[in-house]
């Protein structure tokens, strides 16, 4: 069996500073830490995937500039590869409270692992990230083994993409990008047939398709 991860940094154990997820500089020692923290619980993940019997483990980095830059190479897990994937059936999420609560009313099948209680806008209560990870390891060992309840999500096209923003400035900019519509002070929408072109959202060459 084949198993992908994408990872995020934002709902990582141990992380509670924006700083430990976004820094100009990619060597700052607190991104440095986020990075570290970041490649811990991969490998976690990926261990209790092989756990499981998966024969191989392929990683996204989903993470900022998607570059598979958050990961510190040389600690990831040896038998991971760093590759990409669509039309994955989702077995397993690990995240803050809030995802988790979320993916068990979109995905009742999905088995997660809690990793911190959001507080506020930037501020969060951590769970224990080693105790995190050993959870992490033995949860999604049980969702590969129950692997064939999960269905992949395949959304209907054409897919009908909104974004809102807690201020008005970026809603600015994008609504100046030809085929987004602007719906209020604070949010766009687009529409895309492909549902991988979610993925070229945001870059400098990007724009939804544009429709007669």
């Amino acid at each position: 069996m084949i198993v992908w991860i994408c990872t995020d940094m934002e709902g990582l154990a141990g992380i509670d500073s924006w700083n430990q997820c976004y820094h100009p500089d990619d060597h700052a020692p607190e991104y440095r830490y986020g990075r570290e923290q970041l490649t811990a619980e991969v490998n976690a993940a990926v261990a209790g995937c092989f756990d499981a019997g998966a024969t191989e483990v392929r990683v996204s980095d989903g993470h900022g500039r998607n570059r598979n830059q958050g990961f510190i190479r040389e600690k990831l897990h040896p038998r991971a590869r760093v590759v990409g994937a669509y039309s994955v059936p989702l077995a397993y999420v690990s995240g803050d409270e809030a995802l988790c609560e979320e993916a068990r009313r979109l995905f009742p099948h999905v088995l997660c692992t809690p990793t911190k209680r959001g507080t506020g806008w930037a501020t969060c209560e951590l769970y224990p990230p080693d105790e995190v990870r050993a959870r992490i390891r033995c949860d999604i060992a049980t969702a590969i083994r129950h692997a064939s309840r999960a269905n992949a999500w395949r959304v209907p096209t054409p897919i009908a993409v909104s974004v809102e923003w807690a201020y008005s400035a970026p809603a600015d900019d994008m609504a100046k990008v030809p085929g987004v519509c602007r719906i209020d002070a604070r949010t766009v929408a687009w529409k895309i047939d492909d549902p991988r072109d979610i993925y070229t959202f945001p870059s400098s060459h990007w724009h939804p398709p544009l429709r007669r």
